[in-house]
Order: structure tokens, then C-alpha cells, then sequence
């Protein structure tokens, strides 16, 4: 979540991860804490080139802060806003933020964990105007449904079978040529 050379949106993911961690996981709210402050110290540096800031980034994982209510980060949070190093058209400002952490969530954050196929059937489901056919899906390794295998026909003539035209010649001397 650091690297600045990495796709906002895969960071995004991990962070989304860490946030569903510390929900399913209460026990381990506190490693999740450890990451997001050193995710966040990272870019409050004041030795952190500021063309590397990954603004988007970072309003989004605040937006996980919230959504596993990490209410200490919010001195770290604070400080990103004052550096304008967080995308305020996510959470909006700071005082916004601390808003958020007040009042209770408005939405249950915890997702429930699927296997991959589980979590394709999500994508499907719930992407707007992601369409797939479904005998596809099906046919992914681990799925229940096969379809029958069937021989494979092929439609093309071989240079020394019976000419087509029915000449009785071969195909290679008759119109092959």
C-alpha cells in the first residue's frame, strides 16, 4: 500500500481486506491498526516526495478506517487532511470524517467471506451490467455442472482425401491446386 508504481484500486483491495480482518477477527484489530499507522506515518513523512501520493488511496482507506471503526487513527487521519494528502470528494473533510466515527454506520461494513466461486457469483450479481452466461461459469474447474464432453468434428479436408467437386481425384491434384 505503499508503493506508489501499484494501482490505487489493488491497494484499495488490500486495505478492504484489512478492514474485514479486524471485523470478522476482533482479535486482530490491533495488528490491523499497526498496518494502517504505518501506512499512514508513511505518507504524513515530511520526507515522502509529494508526486508519489496516492490522494485516492488514501481517501478510500480512510473510508475503511471508518467502516472498522479504527476511532485511534484519527490524530494520523487528521494529519493527512492538514497535509491535503487525502482525495476529500470520498469521506469529505476531516471534520467529516470525525463525524463518521461519532455517529453509528448507517450500514453493516462486515461482508461475508466467499470462496472464489462465490466470489465470481457476487461479481456477477452484483456489477451493474456485468452479463455472463451462465454455461460458462459452469464449466470453471470445481463446479458442479459439466457440460458432456463431445468429439471433436472437423470440417477441414485433408490434402489427400477424395476431391469434393467428385472428380474421384485427390483433393491435393484436383481443387486443392
Amino acid at each position: 500500500m505503499k508503493k506508489h508504481s501499484v494501482y490505487t484500486f489493488s491497494k484499495c483491495a488490500v486495505s478492504e481486506a484489512l478492514c474485514q480482518i479486524a471485523l470478522h477477527h476482533p482479535e486482530k484489530k490491533k495488528e490491523v491498526e499497526a498496518v494502517y499507522v504505518d501506512v499512514f506515518s508513511f505518507y504524513a513523512s515530511d520526507d515522502l516526495d509529494k508526486n508519489f501520493v496516492d490522494y485516492e488511496f488514501l481517501g478510500l482507506a480512510v473510508g475503511d478506517c471508518i467502516d472498522c471503526r479504527l476511532k485511534n487513527l484519527l490524530p494520523l487521519i487528521r494529519i493527512l487532511h492538514e497535509k491535503d494528502l487525502v482525495d476529500t470528494s470520498i469521506n469529505g473533510s476531516f471534520e467529516d470524517v470525525e463525524e463518521y466515527f461519532r455517529n453509528p454506520l448507517k450500514h453493516n461494513t462486515k461482508h461475508k467471506i466467499h470462496n472464489i466461486f462465490g466470489l465470481y457469483d457476487e461479481l456477477l450479481t452484483t456489477w451493474a451490467g456485468f452479463k455472463e452466461d451462465k454455461n460458462t461459469i459452469n464449466q470453471l474447474p470445481g463446479r458442479d455442472i459439466q457440460p458432456p464432453l463431445q468429439p471433436a468434428v472437423s470440417n477441414k479436408i485433408g490434402r489427400n482425401d477424395p476431391c469434393l467437386c467428385g472428380s474421384g481425384l485427390k483433393y491435393k491434384k484436383c481443387c486443392g491446386k
